[in-house]
């Protein structure tokens, strides 16, 4: 995928960044308790990547990335899974 960066962008910064926000990304595979534990994991790695990535890259590249379709859903529901949705 080519990302946009936003103008005045510092190139090797954003590289830097998108590789650790991937590591990071790939760090969430491994083993983390129960569904609920991987879950939070998740929407905080999205979270930060998103605030990481925001001043560097196209919102359209960073809904695409990171702060998809299934990222909004399952944010949406993380309070009825936890039960305090009323």
């Amino acid at each position: 995928m080519l990302i946009t960066p936003r103008p005045g962008a510092d190139r090797r910064n954003l590289r830097n960044v998108l590789r650790e926000t991937r590591v990071q990304a790939e760090n969430l595979r491994g083993p983390s308790g129960s569904a609920f534990d991987s879950l939070l994991r998740y929407l905080e790695w999205a979270t930060d990547a998103a605030r990481m990535l925001r001043s560097q890259i196209s919102d359209r590249d960073l809904n695409h990335l990171v702060l998809t379709r299934r990222y909004q859903a399952l944010l949406a529901s993380c309070g009825t899974l936890v039960g305090t949705d009323q």
